[in-house]
């Protein structure tokens, strides 16, 4: 187990898999940061899945444009690694309106994308 803490987000690795937490006021070019780290990590060529647990944010600044640029990076990413299922965590309302968009739009590609409201329903997912 291999964790690593970033700004506003922290990596924690199991095995080639990954949890990314997020905390407190986050912003597009958050995810977007977190993303690159991500795709640039050796490890994304043999990962099965990836959550999102975004229960510890308090605020979620992202626009519908950032939302539709994050599904244009993660589209492209999908081109390279098709099969990898996304889990995404939130009780928020607004929170979860965001990702739910994020959802709809990335069904263009071949991804496995759900959103949960606890970590323990998204472990049992993936």
């Amino acid at each position: 187990l291999h964790i690593q803490t970033i700004m506003i987000y922290k990596f924690e690795w199991h095995s080639n898999d990954l949890l990314v937490t997020f905390n407190g006021k986050l912003t597009y070019k958050d995810i977007v940061s977190a993303d690159n780290k991500l795709f640039s990590d050796y490890r994304f060529d043999d990962m099965n899945f990836v959550i999102y647990d975004f229960s510890k944010v308090d605020v979620l600044v992202m626009t519908d444009g950032d939302n539709k640029q994050t599904v244009a990076i993660n589209l492209t990413a999908s081109n390279y690694k098709r099969k990898l299922k996304m889990a995404f965590i939130s009780n928020n309302p607004q929170i979860k309106e965001v990702i739910l968009k994020f959802i709809l739009l990335m069904h263009q590609g071949e991804r496995d994308l759900k959103i949960f409201n606890n970590l323990g329903d998204a472990f049992e997912w993936v």
